[in-house]
C-alpha cells in the first residue's frame, strides 16, 4: 500500500470510528493509501489517529483505548476528533455488534440476521435509526442520518438488489487469515431459556445442539446487508431474555454500545457486523470476520459517495476560494451599520485587500490571513471596512465585527457574535467555534488603537478564517500576515466627488460645472482631503442655503472667526482643520429656529462626556423615570429639563430626542447602528468635550458635565433583578468616561453638596461595587459619608445607608477592621433610631456577623447569623430575600466549621427559593449554586457537584462576564473538580484561563494569581506524567 506525505488536518473530510483494535485493523486494510498523521494540538486531544485515503476521500480513523468501549468513552473520543479535524463532513461508526434475530418465520433465509451479516442504522422512511436503551427501558430515539447520507444508502440498497454491489470484492482485501469466514457450523442460535454451559470456553463446543434453533439454510456463505434500527445500550447484554425484550420493544436488528455517544451529529452513520446474538453464547471466533464485513460495507459506502463533495467543503472551509467569483451563501452578517451612501474612492485598496485574502491560484494557507489598515483618525478606516464587508459579503459565510477600542468593547463584540450564532457567551468559546467552522469567515477588529490590549489573544487559533484590523498605531502591523496599508488622505478627485455627493444636486443652475468643481477643489484642499471633515462640510452646505462659493467666502477665507476659535487637542494638523468644519455645524444648529438644533448642540456636549460608543436612548429615558426629587432636580438641572424633557415636565419626550439625534446625524456628527445605538467618531467626541471648555467657558462645561453624570446616575435603579444587574454592568464604560473627564475633587465641592447629588453618587458606587471596581466604589462612598455627616448628622437614615455601603466596600478591598468598626457604628445607631427588629437593623446585624467571619472569628459569626436568621424568619418570613441571604451565609459557615452535610441541605433550600424568587440567572442565585456545588463535593456527591459547577460557570459568564471575579472563582473550583474526576486536560485548560485573567486584572503578584499559576503548574506536571505512562504502556 502506498504511503504519501503528510497532509493537513483541514484536508480530511471523512472520519471512521472503530471502538476495538480488530475493527481498526479491518478498516486499515480497506485504505487505498496511508498518510503520515498530520500535526495537531495534543493539549486538548489525546486521541491516536490513523490517516489515509479511500476512493478519493481523505479518511481519518480513530479507535477507543483498550477496555474503554461504551457511549461515554465514544463521546469523549469524537468531540476532540471534530475539533482537531474541523472539515470532517461524514462520520462512520464501524465495528461489531450483537444480532437480534427474529423468532418469526421469514419468507427468505437472507432476511433473518446471521453471524457475519452487516446492519446499517437506517429504518427507511420511519423515524428511528438508533434507539437508546437506558436502565432497562427504551430511551430517546436518535436522529436519522442527514439527507446526503440517506441518498447514498438508497443507492447502496439499489445496487444490492441489482447485484451491482461490490461488497465481497472489498472483503477480499482482508487477506489475513484471521479475517476468514469461520463456517456456518459455528453459527448457532440457541433457545432463549438455554444458557451457555461453560464460563471458560466461548466456543460453545460443550453446548447441547439439541437446544439450537433450526433455521433455513442460505444458498451461499456470502454475508448479507440489512438496513434497520440499531439499539445502543449502556452495558453488554449477556442474556437472551434481555435481548428478546429489547428486540420486541424496539423492532431493532442489532445491539451495540457506542452509537449514542457520537450520534448527536446528523452526519453520522452506524455500520455493525454481527459477531454474536447478544446472549450468553458469546463466540469470539466471529469477531474478526464481522469486523471485516463491516469494514467492506464502509468502503462500499465511500465508493458511492462522490469524491467531489469533500473538495467543495474544503473550498468553503479551507481558506481561499479558487477565485473571487466563487459564491458562498452568507449566513452571518454582523455589521453595526451600512457604509455611508456617499462612500467614494479607495477602489484600488479594496481590490488589494480582496486579492490579499483570495490570491489567484492560491494553495491552502499555512497561516491565518490577517490584513491591517493603519493611519490617523478621520481618514475613513471604519467606512473602508464597512464598504469592504458590503462589497464582498457573498465571499464569506460569516462576517463579524468587534469594536477593539477597549477590553470591555471587545467582550461586548464577542457576546454579540455568541448571541447571534447561538454559542456560549464566552470569548474563548466563540474563538473555538470560529476556529472549527468549515466555512470562510471574516472577523473585523475596528479601532484597535491600544497595543497594551494584546489583540492577538482575541484571534481564533489556527490557520482558519480571515481578520481585518483598523488602528491608529502602526505597531499593529506586526499582526499582519498578508499585508498592511497606511490609509492617507483621499485623492483630490475622490475628495471632490465625496463633497459633491454629500451636498447633493447643485442648488442653483447659473453655476457652471467647471466653476463648481473649482470651488469644490478649494474646499477639500483647505481640509486636506480629510473624509471626516469633507462629509461634515458637505452636510453643512446641504442643510443650508449656501453654495460652495458662499461657504468658502464665509468660512474658509482668512479672518473668519469660526475657523480659529476652537483649539482642539487632537493630534495632527488636519484634525485642527477638521474642527473648523464641526464648529460651523454647531453654529448653524444653534441658529436654527425651533428646538431641534439647540437640543442637538446640547446633546452632543452631554454625549461627549459619555463613552463615544454604544450610547443608548434608554439612558436618558430611564434618567427621567428615575428622578427622586423634582425640586432638587429643578434647582440643579434646569438645563437638562429644558433640553431633554417636555416643557414644564420631566416626562420623557422621545420625539424631541429623536429630532435632536436626526439633526446631529444630518450634519455627520454622529452615527447610529442597526440597534439604534449612537456612536461618535473619537475625534469629534474629543473635540466636542474640548469645545465645551474653550467655547462655552468652564462654568457651562461644569454644568454640562454635571448633567451628564446626573443622567447616568439617575438611570440606575436600586432594584436587584437580573435585568437591572445587567444594565448596571452595561453602563460602566459611560460612568468611567464621565468621571475621568473632571478633577475628582470637584465631585464633592460645596455647590454639589445636596441630597439629590449624593444619591446619584451612591448609585454610581453601587454599579462600581457590583462590577468589582471596588476601590472606585470606596472613593465615592467615602466622600458621600463625609458630606452626609456634615449635612445630616450621624443618625440620619441616608447617612447610615451610605455608611453601610462603605463598610461593605471596605470589606471587599480587604480592610476588614475598618469595615467592622463602621458596621458596629451603623448597628448601634439603627438600634437606637429604628429598633432591633427593623429590616434595616437586621440587615446591619447580618453584615456585622459577616465581619466577624472576615477577621477570623467564625464561631461568633455563626452564632450571630443564627440569631439574625431566627429574627428575620419571625418578622419577615423565611422566603424574604434578606432571610435567604442570611441562610445562604449560614450554610457557608456551617461548611467552614466542618458541618458540610448541614451546609448542603441548607444551600439546597436557598437555591430552590432564590431560583423561584429571582430566576436561575440572578447573581445571588448563582452564588448559592456555586456554594451548593462546593458542599456537594465535600460530602462525596462529585458528579452532581461537577454538573452544578459547570452550570454556575456558564451562567455567571452570561450574567456577570467571563472575567468577573465571581466567574473566575467558579472556574477555579470547576478546574479542581475536573482534576478530581480524572479529566486533567480539562482541568489544565480551565485553570489556564483563570490564571491569565487574574494576571491581567489583579496583577502577577496578587495571591489569587499566584495560587492559580501554582495549581496550573501542578496540572501540567500531572499531564506530563500521564503522557509518560501512556507512552510506556504503548
Amino acid at each position: 500500500m502506498q504511503t504519501i506525505t503528510q497532509l493537513k488536518v483541514q484536508q480530511y473530510s471523512v472520519a471512521i470510528v472503530c471502538p476495538l483494535a480488530i475493527e481498526l485493523s479491518a478498516v486499515r486494510l480497506m485504505l487505498d493509501a496511508r498518510h503520515q498523521t498530520p500535526y495537531f494540538d495534543t493539549k486538548d486531544d489525546d486521541n491516536h489517529y490513523t490517516c489515509g485515503s479511500m476512493f478519493g476521500h481523505n479518511v481519518v480513523i480513530v479507535n477507543l483505548p483498550q477496555w474503554k468501549n461504551g457511549l461515554i468513552s465514544a463521546s469523549h473520543l469524537v468531540n476532540p476528533l471534530h475539533r482537531t479535524f474541523p472539515n470532517v463532513q461524514v462520520t462512520l461508526l464501524v465495528g461489531i455488534g450483537g444480532g437480534l434475530p427474529s423468532i418469526k418465520p421469514l419468507q427468505q433465509p437472507n432476511e433473518n440476521i446471521r453471524l457475519g451479516d452487516v446492519v446499517i442504522g437506517w429504518d427507511g422512511d420511519k423515524s428511528q435509526a438508533i434507539v437508546q436503551w437506558n436502565g432497562g427501558r427504551k430511551g430517546r430515539i436518535l436522529p436519522q442520518p442527514d439527507r446526503r447520507i440517506l441518498n447514498i444508502l438508497t443507492k447502496m440498497e439499489s445496487n444490492q438488489q441489482l447485484g451491482e454491489a461490490k461488497l465481497h470484492e472489498h472483503l477480499k482485501r482482508c487477506t489475513n487469515a484471521m479475517f476468514s469466514f469461520p463456517g456456518r457450523q459455528y453459527d448457532r442460535l440457541y433457545e432463549t431459556s438455554y444458557s451457555h454451559t461453560s464460563t471458560q470456553d466461548t466456543s460453545c463446543a460443550n453446548c447441547d445442539p439439541v437446544h439450537a434453533i433450526s433455521r433455513a439454510s442460505r444458498k451461499t456463505n456470502d454475508f448479507q446487508l440489512h438496513l434497520g434500527p440499531i439499539v445502543s445500550v449502556e452495558h453488554v447484554v449477556t442474556t437472551a431474555e434481555t435481548r428478546d425484550r429489547i428486540r420486541d420493544e424496539t423492532h431493532a436488528l442489532c445491539i451495540e454500545m457506542e452509537a449514542a455517544g457520537i450520534l448527536e451529529r446528523k452526519n453520522c452513520l452506524v455500520i455493525r457486523g454481527i459477531s454474536d446474538y447478544a446472549d450468553s453464547h458469546k463466540n469470539d471466533v466471529w469477531k474478526p470476520y464481522a469486523a471485516a464485513t463491516a469494514a467492506s460495507v464502509a468502503r462500499e459506502f465511500l465508493s458511492i459517495m462522490p469524491p467531489g463533495e469533500a473538495p467543495l467543503q474544503l473550498q468553503l472551509a479551507g481558506h481561499v476560494p479558487s477565485s473571487t467569483s466563487s459564491i458562498v451563501q452568507n449566513e452571518h452578517y454582523l455589521i453595526p451599520r451600512d457604509p455611508t451612501s456617499q462612500f467614494t474612492g479607495r477602489e484600488k485598496l479594496l481590490e488589494q485587500i480582496r486579492e490579499s485574502y483570495f490570491p489567484a491560484n492560491a494553495r491552502p494557507s499555512s497561516s491565518q490571513r490577517r490584513y491591517v489598515i493603519h493611519g490617523e483618525g478621520g481618514r475613513g478606516k471604519t467606512e473602508l471596512c464597512l464598504k469592504f464587508a458590503e462589497q464582498n459579503r457573498e465571499l464569506f459565510w460569516g462576517i463579524f465585527w468587534v469594536d477593539a477600542s477597549s477590553r470591555r468593547s471587545i467582550e461586548r463584540g464577542f457576546a454579540t457574535i455568541a448571541k447571534d450564532c447561538k454559542v456560549e457567551q464566552d470569548v474563548d468559546m466563540v474563538k473555538r467555534w470560529l476556529s472549527n467552522r468549515p466555512r470562510v469567515w471574516l472577523l473585523i477588529f475596528d479601532n484597535a488603537d491600544d497595543m497594551k490590549l494584546n489583540l492577538s489573544r482575541y484571534f481564533p487559533v489556527g490557520d482558519r478564517g480571515m481578520i481585518l484590523i483598523t488602528t491608529r498605531d502602526n505597531n499593529a502591523c506586526t499582526y499582519a500576515t498578508v499585508g498592511h496599508h497606511e490609509l492617507g488622505q483621499l485623492a483630490m478627485g475622490d475628495a471632490v466627488t465625496l463633497l459633491l455627493k454629500t451636498i447633493g444636486p447643485a442648488i442653483t443652475t447659473n453655476v457652471s460645472d467647471s466653476s463648481r468643481q473649482t470651488h469644490a477643489q478649494a474646499v477639500v484642499a483647505s481640509y486636506e482631503c480629510s473624509p471626516l471633515a469633507i462629509a461634515n462640510v458637505g452636510a453643512v452646505i446641504r442643510n443650508s442655503s449656501y453654495t460652495i462659493e458662499q461657504y468658502i467666502n464665509k468660512h474658509i477665507e482668512p479672518g473668519q472667526k469660526s475657523s480659529s476659535n476652537v483649539n482642539s487637542q487632537s493630534d495632527g494638523k488636519h484634525h485642527r482643520k477638521a474642527s473648523t468644519s464641526w464648529e460651523v455645524s454647531m453654529e448653524m444648529m444653534e441658529g436654527t429656529p425651533g428646538n431641534a438644533g439647540k437640543d442637538a448642540v446640547d446633546l452632543l456636549h452631554i454625549f461627549s462626556f459619555f463613552d463615544y460608543n454604544g450610547i443608548s436612548e434608554k439612558i436618558l429615558e430611564r434618567s427621567c423615570e428615575g428622578r427622586e426629587s423634582t425640586a432638587d432636580l429643578h434647582r440643579i438641572l434646569t438645563y437638562r429639563k429644558r433640553r431633554l424633557s417636555r416643557p414644564r415636565s420631566y416626562e420623557w419626550s422621545p420625539d424631541r430626542f429623536n429630532q435632536a439625534v436626526a439633526t446631529l446625524s444630518n450634519f455627520s456628527l454622529i452615527s447610529r447602528d442597526k440597534e439604534n445605538l449612537i456612536s461618535i467618531h473619537p475625534l469629534v467626541h474629543n473635540w466636542a468635550r474640548d469645545r465645551a471648555r474653550t467655547r462655552l467657558g468652564p462654568v457651562m462645561a461644569e454644568k454640562l458635565w454635571t448633567v451628564a453624570l446626573y443622567t447616568l446616575g439617575a438611570s440606575i435603579s436600586w432594584s436587584f433583578t437580573t435585568e437591572e444587574y445587567l444594565y448596571r454592568r452595561w453602563i460602566i464604560p459611560h460612568i468611567q468616561s464621565c468621571l475621568e473627564a473632571t478633577d475628582y475633587r470637584r465631585i464633592f465641592e460645596d455647590d454639589k453638596s445636596n441630597p439629590e447629588w449624593l444619591r446619584i453618587l451612591e448609585k454610581l458606587a453601587l454599579a462600581y461595587a457590583e462590577n468589582y471596581r471596588r476601590q472606585e466604589a470606596v472613593n465615592l462612598l467615602r466622600g458621600v459619608v463625609i458630606v452626609r455627616r456634615k449635612l445630616l448628622g450621624n443618625s440620619h437614615f441616608e447617612t447610615l445607608r451610605a455608611m453601610n455601603s462603605l463598610a461593605n466596600s471596605y470589606s471587599s478591598i480587604g480592610d476588614y477592621n475598618e469595615a467592622l468598626r463602621m458596621t458596629e457604628m451603623v448597628v448601634e445607631e439603627r438600634e437606637k433610631t429604628l429598633g432591633g427588629n427593623h429590616r434595616d437593623t437586621l440587615s446591619s446585624k447580618y453584615n456585622l456577623a459577616v465581619r466577624f467571619g472576615d477577621i477570623g472569628r467564625p464561631k461568633e459569626a455563626l452564632k450571630r447569623l443564627e440569631d439574625v436568621l431566627a429574627t428575620q424568619e419571625a418578622t419577615l418570613g423565611g422566603n424574604d430575600p434578606d432571610a435567604l441571604r442570611s441562610m445562604n451565609s449560614l450554610a457557608n459557615y456551617y461548611g467552614e466549621t466542618g458541618q458540610c452535610d448541614l451546609a448542603r441541605q441548607l444551600a439546597e433550600l436557598v437555591l430552590r427559593d432564590r431560583t423561584n424568587a429571582l430566576g436561575g440567572y440572578h447573581p445571588e442565585t448563582l452564588g448559592t449554586m456555586h456554594n451548593l456545588a462546593i458542599w456537594k463535593g465535600k460530602v462525596g456527591q462529585n458528579e452532581e457537584a461537577l454538573a452544578l459547577m459547570e452550570k454556575a460557570v456558564q451562567r455567571r459568564k452570561v450574567t456577570l462576564s467571563k472575567e468577573h471575579p465571581d466567574t473566575l472563582r467558579s472556574m477555579f473550583s470547576l478546574s479542581l473538580y475536573y482534576q478530581e474526576m480524572g479529566r486533567t486536560a480539562d482541568a489544565w485548560r480551565v485553570m489556564e484561563s483563570v490564571a491569565e485573567a487574574r494576571k491581567r486584572i489583579l496583577g502577577k503578584t496578587h495571591p489569587d494569581t499566584k495560587k492559580s499559576y501554582q495549581t496550573l503548574t501542578f496540572f501540567a506536571q500531572l499531564l506530563r506524567m500521564n503522557m509518560r505512562e501512556k507512552d510506556a504502556v504503548e
